[in-house]
């Protein structure tokens, strides 16, 4: 399986610790804890894309999706502090049912246009999916895990935040 076609040591880790994050993505109902597994979940992806160095094509696409990734991480910062400031909670379930009840006030319209731009820079949308094609020279497992995984990962992100944008897109 992938272990093996990685080999076992700092391969074997990287891809647990990309599979760790992504998974407390899935399960975290804190927004900065969401946000630091997200992009821990990079950064570990990263050494996976960077993990035979004799490649350079592989390792300039890594670098290229590791600059868009940290932008997006960026912005995510930005969204945590704009919903933090509106809704006095990092809570995701505290925001969404406020969300859900009323009208949304602008901060939480500039986190949730933050957790978007966030969602296309890592999900490849364009105009930033130059790296996406270019990073098939990475092994087949991790090119595997990423485009069936990882960089569908902002998609879901937008779905746990979707009380939010539909409060942002009704008025």
């Amino acid at each position: 399986g992938i272990v093996v076609a990685i080999g076992y040591g700092p391969g074997a880790r990287r891809m647990l610790a990309t599979l760790a994050a992504v998974s407390l993505v899935v399960v975290a109902n804190n927004i900065l804890l969401l946000v630091l597994a997200w992009a821990a979940a990079s950064i570990a992806m990263h050494g996976l894309l960077t993990y035979f160095r004799d490649r350079p094509v592989a390792v300039a696409v890594a670098h290229k999706k590791f600059l868009l990734a940290r932008s997006a991480d960026a912005a995510m910062v930005g969204a945590v502090i704009a919903f933090w400031v509106t809704f006095d909670s990092l809570r995701l379930d505290v925001m969404t049912a406020e969300a859900a009840a009323g009208s949304l006030p602008t901060g939480a319209r500039i986190g949730i246009f933050l957790v978007a731009i966030a969602a296309l820079l890592k999900c490849a949308q364009l105009p930033f999916h130059g790296w996406l094609i270019q990073v098939m020279e990475a092994p087949t497992p991790v090119s595997a895990l990423l485009h069936a995984g990882v960089v569908n990962l902002g998609g879901f992100v937008l779905l746990r935040f979707a009380p939010v944008v539909d409060a942002a897109v009704e008025t």
